[in-house]
């Protein structure tokens, strides 16, 4: 007897004087009937699932030791990967032979029963297959002489050669459905139906229990990425200047109390209006830089602009006299700056809190407002201390490992050297141009932008990881809930070809981009070509990057627009020097090296020393009496053209977002 096969009969001795095919029918015809076939299904699907139950469980602790094993060794290995395949098919194939085994045994008791109950003498036993059959279904027996009745509905009635009806399987006649059903067609449905039966029972749950586990693995290793805003700290600490010292930020946030402690006192409760009842606030920028009359406004802007200003002289005296400057000098002071990064565990460090930064930017204008009524009122002190205090706030913010807080540190610098600007515009005296030599030297080194590159790594690496470090969040790829949070989107609007990916592979991309743009911020402007333009709605189809890895091309840019700014501020602080002793400004800016200058400026798209031109007349009202200028992203020298009647050929804009690349960035305009 073979087991695990269709062929019954051949366990049975009384069926081996037929052919196989008339077995096969006998068996077909003996199985038959809708209940008995329920029954027997009914009970191949709880074996399995049972002996599936057992064997899982089995399987279940070694299984765990290998997701540990896997995770501790690091990715990249397949063994854990084919074992606990290789387990989860033992548990389903073991499930399937035992289903298999206990079909083959009800089988087997059924034929036994036909068999032994209707085609054999119910007085002595003996078979009565190949007996002759009367018509009226009565067999006497050969051996003992007792009369059995035949079951015709078994179909085992045939005819022999003499029409002699015999107790034998009977051959089958040929129907419509066996016309169609052809040998040949019915194996190739049998074959179809093993297949499917195999990939549901079997490959299907074998391969949602190996998704799973992956799933498992890859959150194991996401959660080890996680570090609560720890790398940031890191990153911040390690762009100090000095190890221990006052912190300067601890100063800020006493200033901003003080700064607000005057406004409720002031005008915050009860806000002056202007004639159509449209509130006022201090707008300290209408005072660094009051509106051009050139430029159209409607009356109620004019209006409006006006009481800000107005506002916004009355508070510059009203913080004077609260002790706000003061406690800016102490900001001023301190050698560190250094926030606290971390984050509660499930927050991702996208979303820290900058809640700084509105007051750093608000404070700023208000020093530079500081800064042009100093030099209105011949103020030299005053104006040498708000610059100061401006130029503490973007070391402060140029420590941070937070790209945007890096970025608010240039734009203050910034705006520090444009009321610089206007001041040299004006031909100051000595005690001015000593003055800003002092703010200047009193910046210190700026601090590598890579700090801020890495710290935009961790944050993207971070926040990644935090959304693969559960299971659920991932399950079902780019259409899960928890890449909706993160997204703003399930799937709507968003290419098929966009993809979430693994953890590994995002990981691998951010990593890739950030290595790239690293090696761009080494490089001079002029010599990174593409290497920092980033695209990762072209560069990749995964999800993620496309969200967290931030246009760091446009970054290095403003840094090297503020370095170029710092080397002219200088350069023209030398320019006016020269002047005053020599009543005329030079005709090339050798001319200023050693005395006025250690070296010549350098122009960071090319290496080269910055271009400079001297005039006969200012190009502009109240402009400068020369041009100094870098020739721009394209390294070309367009000769930093004047057009008549301008105001300014700087175009800081065009230069950041590359809409122009033939363009001059002039350093000597003064708005």
């Amino acid at each position: 007897m073979r087991l695990l096969t269709s062929k019954i009969h051949r366990a049975f001795p009384e069926l081996d004087r037929f052919d196989e095919e008339r077995c096969e029918r006998f068996v077909r015809a003996a199985r038959r009937g809708f209940r008995r076939t329920l029954g027997r299904m009914v009970a191949m699907a709880i074996v399995f699932a049972l002996v599936c139950a057992a064997l899982g469980l089995a399987a279940w602790k070694p299984a765990q030791m290998l997701e540990k094993h896997a995770v501790v060794r690091g990715a990249g290995s397949l063994l854990p990967a084919a074992a606990v395949l290789g387990m989860a098919t033992g548990v389903f194939l073991g499930a399937f032979v035992a289903a298999l085994l206990v079909r083959d045994v009800l089988l087997r008791r059924r034929v036994r029963y036909v068999i032994r109950a209707r085609g054999a003498c119910s007085g002595c036993g003996y078979s009565l297959l190949g007996v002759p059959v009367p018509a009226n279904l009565c067999v006497v027996c050969p051996e003992c002489g007792f009369i059995s009745e035949v079951d015709a509905a078994l179909d085992e009635l045939v005819s022999d050669g003499a029409s002699q009806r015999v107790f034998s399987p009977k051959p089958e006649r040929p129907s419509l459905w066996d016309r169609v059903l052809t040998p040949r067609r019915v194996r190739r449905l049998r074959r179809v139906a093993g297949w499917t039966l195999g990939v549901l029972v079997v490959f299907a749950p074998a391969g949602w229990g190996l998704y799973e586990w992956f799933l498992s693995v890859q959150a194991e290793r996401a959660k080890a990425a996680l570090t609560q805003g720890q790398s940031l700290n890191d990153l911040a600490e390690a762009a100090q200047p000095v190890p221990v010292g006052d912190d300067a930020w601890v100063e800020f946030h006493k200033t901003v109390a003080l700064i607000n402690a005057s406004d409720d006192r002031v005008w915050r409760a009860s806000p002056p209006q202007t004639s159509l009842g449209d509130p006022a606030f201090p707008d300290f920028s209408q005072v660094a830089d009051p509106p051009r009359e050139d430029i159209e406004r409607v009356p109620r802007q004019i209006e409006a602009d006006a009481l800000n200003a107005t506002l916004g002289r009355q508070m510059i005296d009203a913080y004077r006299a609260d002790g706000v400057y003061e406690a800016m000098d102490r900001m001023t002071g301190c050698p560190r700056a250094k926030r606290d990064y971390s984050v509660t565990p499930g927050t991702p460090t996208m979303n820290l809190l900058l809640p700084h930064l509105s007051p750093a930017r608000n404070m700023a204008r208000l020093n530079g407002a500081r800064m042009r009524l100093a030099f209105e009122a011949g103020d030299v002190a005053e104006f040498e201390r708000a610059a100061r205090a401006n130029q503490a706030m973007a070391r402060m913010l140029s420590y941070s490992p937070v790209l945007i807080e890096g970025l608010v540190g240039f734009a203050i610098e910034s705006l520090n050297y444009g009321q610089m600007r206007r001041v040299l515009a004006k031909n100051p005296g000595a005690e001015w141009l000593d003055a800003m030599d002092r703010v200047l030297d009193g910046q210190q080194p700026a601090p590598d932008v890579l700090a801020m590159i890495r710290g935009e790594r961790e944050i993207a690496i971070e926040s990644t990881a935090l959304l693969f470090s559960e299971p659920k969040n991932v399950r079902l790829g780019r259409f899960s809930k928890g890449v909706s949070n993160v997204a703003g989107t399930l799937g709507a609007g968003v290419s098929p070809r966009v993809r979430l990916g693994t953890f590994d592979e995002n990981r691998e991309y951010i990593n890739s981009v950030f290595d790239r743009v690293e090696k761009a911020a080494t490089l001079r402007a002029g010599d990174r070509g593409g290497l920092a333009t980033i695209d990762p709605e072209t560069e990749t189809s995964l999800l993620l990057p496309q969200m967290l890895v931030p246009a760091m091309s446009r970054a290095l840019t403003s840094c090297d627009l503020v370095q170029t700014d710092r080397e002219g501020i200088r350069t023209m602080i030398a320019l006016e020097r020269y002047r005053r002793e020599t009543g005329a400004y030079p005709r090339e800016l050798q001319q200023l090296v050693p005395k006025y200058l250690a070296t010549l400026p350098v122009d960071v798209w090319t290496g080269e020393p910055l271009r400079y031109r001297a005039l006969e007349e200012p190009y502009s009202p109240g402009g400068f009496r020369y041009v100094l200028y870098s020739v721009g992203a394209d390294q070309t020298d367009d000769g930093a053209p004047i057009r008549p009647g301008a105001t300014t050929v700087r175009d800081w804009d065009a230069m950041r977002q590359g809409s122009r690349t033939s363009i001059d960035f002039v350093v000597s305009a003064p708005d």
